[in-house]
């Protein structure tokens, strides 16, 4: 359960042990849209080192797919079956691998938040000296997602105590807290 927020609705994660590679030029992570069910594809024996060594061994492949949000009470196999079809029609080479192993589950762990609630949950300061908070429910001046939000606190946190002992304090980076197109008025319809 989140310490803020509420939490979001049910996420599937599909790990695959496949008997064969997808093509080198996959990209080790990939963001998946208009599919049903898949919403993104991890690469893990070309991204971790037990996975790569498993991967050695075997000339087969370690493939993790995630469903952000998916139906409740659908079993994690089932879940996992689809989006392993759905990944086929992008990467036509799953087809032909054959599934040594896979582990599904389902949980629903993940925070979520409702719209205007930015400005009530807390930040990285606190008013106890010393004290900062990291993670996915902390607010920032910046737009970010869970994970990023978690890394990027965890960096400003890090930043505070680094500057108070004198060092040298790690940049964060971001994209503009305000769209391109924030302002413009829209057309009138006629």
């Amino acid at each position: 359960m989140p310490a803020f927020g509420r939490p979001g609705p049910p996420y599937a994660v599909a790990r695959y042990w496949m008997d064969g590679d997808v093509r080198p030029d996959r990209a080790v992570f990939s963001g998946v849209s208009r599919q049903p069910t898949l919403d993104s594809v991890t690469l893990y024996h070309r991204l971790e080192d037990e996975p790569r060594r498993w991967a050695g061994r075997t000339g087969g492949s370690v493939v993790e797919l995630h469903a952000y949000a998916c139906e409740p009470d659908v079993p994690a196999e089932e879940l996992a079956e689809r989006m392993r079809v759905e990944l086929t029609a992008l990467w036509p080479e799953v087809a032909a691998l054959r599934v040594r192993a896979l582990r599904a589950r389902v949980e629903a762990q993940a925070p979520a938040f409702i719209p205007g609630s930015h400005a009530g949950r807390p930040g990285v300061r606190t008013d106890a000296a010393g004290l900062y908070l990291a993670g996915d429910g902390i607010r920032t001046e910046f737009p970010s997602a869970l994970m990023e939000r978690s890394a990027a606190t965890g960096i400003v946190a890090a930043n505070h105590i680094l500057r108070a002992e004198g060092a040298a304090a790690e940049p964060v980076s971001s994209v503009r807290p305000r769209g391109l197109l924030a302002g413009r008025r829209r057309p009138k319809r006629s």
